[in-house]
C-alpha cells in the first residue's frame, strides 16, 4: 500500500507523463474499437472508481497511522508509571 500512496502523493510539477497513475489513467481511456478516445459516459465510472479506491487508501493510513500514536502513547505512559 506504501508504493500506492507514494503514487498517489507524487508531485507532477511540470509534466503530468511522469506520473504512473496518470499514465494508466490515460491508457485505460482508449477506446480500442473506435480508435480514440472513450466518451465521458462510459471512462467517468472508472475516474470515480480510481477515486474512491484513492480516498479509502488515504483514510485506512490515516488510521493505522492514529492507532500507532495511540499505542506508543500508551506504552510511553505505562513506562513512565513503573
Amino acid at each position: 500500500m506504501a508504493f500506492w500512496l507514494a503514487m498517489l502523493d507524487y508531485d507532477i510539477g511540470d509534466s503530468e507523463y511522469s506520473n504512473g497513475i496518470i499514465s494508466a489513467l490515460a491508457v485505460l481511456a482508449i477506446d480500442e474499437r473506435n480508435k480514440g478516445w472513450k466518451p465521458a459516459t462510459l471512462y467517468t465510472p472508472i475516474l470515480s472508481a480510481m477515486i474512491t479506491i484513492s480516498r479509502s487508501m488515504v483514510v485506512y493510513k490515516a488510521y493505522d497511522n492514529r492507532n500507532a500514536i495511540v499505542k506508543r502513547m500508551m506504552r510511553a505512559e505505562l513506562i513512565s508509571e513503573a
